[in-house]
């Protein structure tokens, strides 16, 4: 026997399988919107947010020691000269491989209620790792900038926010490479390259920074990458062309 309603059983199956999928539908909007801070002024990826007591966090991505420790002595160098925050360096070894450089930038992108969200991530690694690792990364609005020679190929997408280091400033880093001389002997290059990133990172994230009225710092992340774009020797690193 049909139901009242003139509706077979199998529309209102269909009917209620409609509005489970309605109310989740809604449910997830709700939640992304209410996930916006207030004050952040990036609706598309939101605030990198530190709450009060919290330090900035920078992330590295890399099998190299001295890019970690070059990473490490610029934060130093910095001390709170952010916001007032202490910096913080987490560092992830892929080594070099796709399954370490997706396992690190999952675990650098996840946003822990009981640990400080990641700024910006600086990069020094094999293609393999970095492939996974800029797409995951982006899909999150966080900045990775990779002094990697390969960028990401075309066939793996757009990660909009994968940068790559070009030709570095003439003027070396303030106190950094006398510093670094000293403690681990000349540094190479790539950390020489991993530091101006860090710095630059940080500069910038420091002309953007906003609070909020129960005292969290806010870094919106798609003005972050833009503004180490025009920095100058960091340029949009997807694609063989580098376009």
């Amino acid at each position: 026997m049909e139901p009242v309603t003139g509706l077979s059983r199998r529309a209102l199956f269909a009917l209620g399988i409609f509005l489970i999928l309605g109310v989740v539908a809604s449910t997830v909007a709700t939640a992304r919107s209410g996930d916006r801070k207030p004050g952040c002024i990036d609706a598309t990826y939101d605030c990198a947010t530190f709450r009060a007591g919290e330090p900035v966090v920078l992330g590295v991505l890399s099998p190299r020691d001295d890019v970690d420790r070059a990473v490490r002595l610029v934060a130093e160098l910095w001390g709170q000269d952010l916001g007032g925050r202490p910096l913080r360096v987490l560092a992830w070894n892929d080594r070099c491989t796709p399954e370490g450089g997706a396992s690190g930038a999952r675990e650098l992108a996840t946003d822990s209620p009981d640990e400080p969200q990641v700024l910006a991530v600086v990069a020094e690694t094999c293609w393999a790792a970095i492939t996974p690792a800029a797409q995951i990364l982006s899909d999150s609005g966080i900045t990775l900038v990779s002094m990697t020679g390969t960028p990401v190929p075309r066939e793996a997408g757009r990660p909009r926010f994968h940068l790559a280091v070009g030709p570095l400033p003439a003027v070396p880093l303030q106190s950094f490479e006398a510093i670094y001389a000293q403690r681990y002997g000349p540094p190479d290059p790539r950390a020489v390259a991993a530091a101006y990133t860090a710095d630059a990172i940080l500069r910038t994230a420091r002309s953007l920074v906003g609070r909020t009225a129960d005292g969290a710092l806010l870094v919106p992340r798609t003005p972050l990458r833009d503004g180490l774009i025009q920095a100058g020797f960091v340029r949009v690193g997807w694609g063989r062309s580098g376009s």
